[in-house]
C-alpha cells in the first residue's frame, strides 16, 4: 500500500509576456533540482512546463502556472497546473491527438500548432487531464514523477 501524498512546496507564476514562460520553466528546473529529479525526468518536467505555459499565453492571452513539490514516501514528483481564462477547446480530441496541426499528410502545417505540444504533453506525463470547453478558458494538470510510476502490480506507465 502506498502512502499518502505530501505536498511540500507550491510555487505559482503568472505567464502575460513570453519572459514569464521562461521564468515558469526556471522555477521548475530549481524545484526538480531541489527535489533530486534525475535529468530525464527534469527535463520531461520542463517540456511540459514550457509548453503549457507558452499555450496559455497564445492560445489564452495568458494565465497562471502552479508547480506543486509532491513527496509520497521515497517517491518525489512535480504536479503542474496551468490556467487560462482564454477562448478554450472547442475540438478537445481533435487537439489531443495532434491532428489540428497536419496538413493532412503527418507534416505540420505552417504556422499550425494545435494540439502538436498537448499530445506531446499527455505522452511526456505521468498523469494528465485537461478541462476546457469553448469560451471557459482550459484548465491542464500534468504530474511528472522522478522515475516510473509506481503501482501495486509494480512499474508502469499511466497516461490519464
Amino acid at each position: 500500500m502506498h502512502s499518502s501524498i505530501v505536498e511540500t512546496s507550491r510555487q505559482t507564476v503568472i505567464v502575460q509576456d513570453e519572459s514569464d514562460v521562461y521564468a515558469a520553466v526556471g522555477l521548475g528546473r530549481r524545484m526538480t533540482t531541489e527535489m533530486g529529479f534525475g535529468p530525464n525526468a527534469q527535463a520531461c518536467a520542463q517540456t511540459i512546463i514550457a509548453e503549457l505555459a507558452r499555450n496559455a499565453l497564445r492560445h489564452g492571452g495568458g494565465g497562471t502556472v502552479e508547480l506543486r513539490a509532491l513527496q509520497q514516501g521515497q517517491r518525489r514528483g512535480l504536479e503542474i497546473i496551468v490556467e487560462d481564462r482564454g477562448p478554450g477547446i472547442s475540438d478537445l480530441a481533435r487537439a489531443l491527438d495532434g491532428a489540428g496541426a497536419n496538413a493532412g499528410n503527418g507534416v505540420p502545417a505552417k504556422g499550425a500548432g494545435l494540439g502538436v505540444g498537448l499530445s506531446s504533453v499527455q505522452r511526456l506525463a505521468d498523469e494528465f487531464t485537461i478541462d476546457s470547453a469553448a469560451g471557459s478558458g482550459t484548465r491542464v494538470r500534468a504530474l511528472k514523477w522522478d522515475g516510473p510510476y509506481l503501482t501495486d502490480e509494480g512499474p508502469s506507465r499511466r497516461n490519464k
